[in-house]
């Protein structure tokens, strides 16, 4: 990259890190789904969308692609692969 704009464009087409917007696509436990990632208020499951308050995005915020993520979401053990992060 040479110029700024050349970071800008990068970011914007493939953010590195989870965040409000991003659209993730992950594996629980080894099953692979697709999530938008919203503000409370904005979530609807049943066409993909999930709250940024959410036990499984509290467990990613933050997270890049290739990591992967263990944790207790409601009381079970979960073991959470980022595939891949996209801008909404």
């Amino acid at each position: 990259m040479d110029t700024k704009s050349d970071a800008i464009k990068q970011s914007d087409s493939m953010p590195e890190y989870i965040c409000v917007g991003s659209k993730v696509e992950i594996a629980v436990n080894g099953k692979v789904c697709m999530w938008n990632i919203v503000y409370p208020g904005e979530s609807d499951l049943r066409v993909g969308k999930i709250s940024s308050e959410a036990p499984l995005v509290k467990l990613i915020i933050g997270a890049k692609a290739g990591d992967k993520i263990r944790g207790d979401i409601m009381g079970r053990e979960m073991l959470v692969e980022i595939n891949r992060i996209q801008s909404s």
